[in-house]
């Protein structure tokens, strides 16, 4: 295990978020924007980051 200092956690585990959210065929891009905004809010708003804190990358297809 590889610790990048003397801490209790290992915050190199905490700096990104990935989500995996299944929905029925055709609602794709409701649900992505669903979920884009309830993200958004939630970062912003419950955990108090600031808006130029919180981004999303789009990655493109391989």
């Amino acid at each position: 295990e590889i610790t990048p200092g003397n801490f209790i956690f290992r915050t190199r585990e905490f700096e990104q978020i990935e989500i995996e959210y299944f929905c029925e065929p055709g609602t794709d891009e409701a649900n992505f924007s669903m979920w884009l905004a309830e993200e958004t809010r939630f970062f912003t708003e419950v955990l108090g980051l600031s808006q130029d804190k919180v981004r999303f990358v789009e990655i493109p297809p391989e």
